[in-house]
């Protein structure tokens, strides 16, 4: 189980992205994961990652979403998903 939270990334550029995060987001929560961050390009994007499982959805286009993230997670995340860079596993993201 994920004690940290997770951060999927929706990017604004790649269509096919938006469904595997949302797959992503579903799958965290399934696994137990008690903190799911999401970031997107719009608040309405934001509310689906809401719906689905997120609990926290960051708009990267109106929020310091990195500022933001150390606010609701000061303790730091279990890894990051880019989908340019890939899973990232962190040990301590501050």
């Amino acid at each position: 189980m994920l004690e940290r939270p997770v951060i999927s990334s929706l990017p604004r550029i790649l269509k096919l992205s938006v469904a595997v995060g949302q797959c992503l987001i579903q799958l965290a929560k399934a696994e137990g994961a008690k903190s799911i961050i999401a970031t997107a390009g719009s608040d309405e994007k934001t509310r689906l990652c809401e719906e689905l499982g997120a609990t926290n959805g960051i708009n990267y286009r109106t929020t310091d979403w990195g500022e933001e993230v150390k606010k609701i997670a000061p303790d730091g995340v279990d890894f990051i998903v880019d989908f340019i860079l890939g899973i990232l596993p962190l040990h301590s993201p501050k």
